[in-house]
């Protein structure tokens, strides 16, 4: 848990080159018809965006785990 905590705390550091990355390679292999790796790194760039997405949204480092706490609380006691 604490890998997750601190992955979602540093979401721009590994989120935005990931991004990237995916971004450039999903689309060269989309263009050299690669489709099955290309959709696997456009998915991935996908999860990427969303964890920005949601870092912004909940207030940077402190909010995002908080937030992030909360809605684990809210799951294992569903």
């Amino acid at each position: 848990m604490e890998f997750l905590h601190f992955a979602i705390k540093y979401t721009p550091f590994w989120a935005v080159p990931s991004l990237m990355i995916c971004g450039f390679y999903g689309y060269m292999y989309w263009l050299k018809s690669f489709k099955y790796a290309a959709y696997t790194l456009m998915t991935f760039g996908v999860i990427s965006f969303i964890t920005i997405i949601f870092y912004i949204f909940t207030g940077g480092p402190k909010g995002s785990v908080q937030t992030f706490i909360e809605i684990v609380g809210e799951l294992k006691s569903f």
